[in-house]
């Protein structure tokens, strides 16, 4: 990629995680007599597209509907946008084989570059580590709605 662009390309890694309704469950402390947090197990899925670059520690999130090509295409220009990936700003992008990933209709910005994973390698990933860190977060936690509406005015084909 340097070659390409004259310039050495910053690295990320990324991976996607799915939270939802149904909610990650922990052992609570409660006193005698009392319940704990009320669960509702519903299938309503929330993606969290996660960009990290480990030698920095910087790091992207995006809260998308779906795990399809076009939520990673939303994923890719909001990134994209957020690091001004340019020819003169490259980023390489160290990912897994995912179906959506690889699809023919991926859309790259100008500046970002592609480099997959071997499969089934999980343990090469960096990005895995975010979400353990980000379960703890939200467990024991009940969520009553997810709203989508915010994310309609983004134009993936711009």
């Amino acid at each position: 990629m340097k070659a390409k662009h004259g310039v050495s390309p910053r690295v990320f890694t990324m991976d996607e995680h799915r939270m939802g309704l149904h909610p990650i469950l922990r052992k609570q402390w409660v006193f005698p007599g009392q319940c704990g947090v009320p669960t509702t197990f519903q299938y309503n899925w929330l993606w969290v597209y996660g960009f990290v670059e480990p030698n920095t520690g910087e790091n992207h999130h995006y809260l998308l509907p779906h795990l399809d090509t076009y939520g990673f295409n939303k994923a890719l220009l909001l990134f994209a946008k957020a690091t001004q990936a340019s020819e003169k700003n490259p980023i390489l992008l160290i990912l897994d084989r995912a179906r959506s990933h690889i699809a023919k209709r991926v859309k790259l910005p100008k500046g970002v570059e592609l480099h997959f994973l071997p499969p089934y390698s999980p343990e090469l990933q960096p990005a895995e580590r975010l979400w353990p860190l980000l379960n703890e977060c939200i467990s024991n936690r009940l969520v009553s709605t997810q709203n989508w509406s915010d994310l309609s005015s983004i134009d993936v084909n711009g």
